[in-house]
């Protein structure tokens, strides 16, 4: 934002963690439970949540209710979890197609609710025209960088770990390039 001459505003991390667990656990389910879910990521989920579902300011989504002063994940996660393995060990095979609004209601309850509209200095915004608008970073003008040794330099890459959920594909460098390229900043 400083860079593009905007004023910083410092953003809600609980609003991106938020749509990751949500898109984390559509995968999860798509793919019949064969894959990681639970806390972590990589990077980039934090600028595809931004692309896909904007942001909004902390101050207008912390993700803590009743007056507590942190979060519970654990508490949240096994019941995420537990919904989450009761839709994939359904013995008839299908899905309940309703699981969606169970699982945003779950992170709702600890959470709270997110905001489908507010207002910052005095105009309305959404999470996307906030991101667009006041924040106005290009989700296209970042890349990833990876460093393996078990595929070619010079190409993009899977990362091939549980918290590459999203089964993103990053530019893989040599190590040596990453203190280079510091250096030169």
């Amino acid at each position: 934002m400083i860079k593009a001459g905007k004023k910083p505003v410092q953003l809600s991390k609980i609003y991106s963690a938020r749509w990751s667990y949500v898109d984390k656990a559509d995968n999860y389910i798509r793919m019949s439970g064969a894959v990681s879910y639970g806390d972590g990521g990589e990077p980039h989920d934090v600028i595809n949540m931004y692309a896909k579902y904007g942001i909004l300011p902390e101050a207008n989504y912390i993700g803590l209710i009743n007056g507590a002063i942190r979060n519970n994940f654990f508490k949240m996660q096994r019941s995420l979890k537990g919904m989450l393995g009761s839709l994939i060990n359904n013995p008839t095979g299908t899905v309940d197609l309703g699981w969606k609004k169970r699982f945003n209601d779950t992170l709702d309850a600890h959470l709270g609710l997110v905001p489908q509209t507010f207002f910052f200095e005095g105009k309305e915004y959404t999470p996307l025209t906030f991101a667009k608008e006041r924040v106005g970073l290009n989700p296209d003008d970042y890349v990833e960088f990876i460093s393996q040794s078990n595929t070619p330099y010079w190409q993009k890459a899977m990362m091939m770990v549980p918290d590459n959920w999203a089964f993103q594909w990053d530019w893989n460098i040599p190590a040596t390039e990453f203190t280079t390229s510091l250096i030169m900043l």
